[in-house]
């Protein structure tokens, strides 16, 4: 007596078993389980989708794929998520903005995309009003250099650079550099600051150190003769 087997329906002559092969019996199994799994819907895009009951288990199976998950968790859908509507500063268009992100920095927040941001700093605004970015306070970078706001490089320079200038009464050629004189880069007098045509490395003269040296010494020497002449009870004439 003939047989057919219960998966592709294919004559099996004088045999005792259910499939013709083994693939027909994994897909028969295969499509069993994927029968009893549930049907779940997608909160984020309401797609119907099944998952496996050890998946469900496990707290998985939320979601129809991880897109989905992301745009949920970051969506006004998500009861968990707090968030705020705002309006961009440079397009003017409304844009959601969530509540941990604006406790990240008070510049935060401000504009939807970072191509708008980039757009509103390029137009000369400042963050807190259509004005003309003029800088913070001069600070010191981790070179020992004193940085200012210049207008006409419309950006952060050294403040010996700004000096330099303006004694020149003109900006800087190409190539054109300012040397500390004494070594000491915070130091940015006209009479300690000179040109050079080259760049220049770190240092500074030991001419000049020498000079500078022969002062401390000169002025250490006074204080030590003052300094005796009181213990002796007398005075010292300048």
């Amino acid at each position: 007596m003939s047989k057919e087997c219960e998966f592709c329906h294919q004559p099996m002559d004088g045999s005792k078993k259910r499939f013709c092969s083994y693939a027909c019996r994994n897909r028969t199994y295969a499509a069993q389980v994927k029968a009893k799994r549930p049907n779940l819907v997608c909160p984020n895009c309401e797609k119907i989708f099944t998952v496996s009951p050890a998946d469900l288990k496990r707290g998985r199976g939320k979601f129809c794929s991880r897109k989905c998950a992301y745009q949920f968790r970051h969506s006004e859908k998500n009861p968990d998520f707090m968030v705020i509507h705002r309006v961009c500063k440079n397009c003017e268009r409304g844009f959601v903005v969530a509540r941990s992100v604006l406790r990240e920095g008070k510049h935060t927040g401000n504009f939807c995309s970072r191509s708008c941001t980039y757009e509103f700093r390029r137009k000369g605004e400042g963050f807190f009003g259509k004005k003309p970015y003029s800088g913070s306070e001069p600070h010191m970078d981790s070179k020992g250099y004193i940085k200012v706001y210049d207008p006409n490089h419309k950006k952060e320079v050294g403040q010996h650079i700004v000096v330099m200038e303006k004694i020149l009464g003109r900006p800087l050629e190409p190539g054109e550099t300012v040397h500390h004189k004494f070594g000491n880069r915070s130091d940015n007098l006209p009479e300690k600051l000179e040109l050079w045509t080259t760049r220049h490395g770190a240092g500074a003269r030991v001419s000049d150190l020498y000079h500078k040296d022969v002062e401390r010494l000169a002025l250490e020497n006074y204080k030590l003769k003052q300094a005796l002449n009181e213990l002796r009870g007398l005075t010292i004439l300048p």
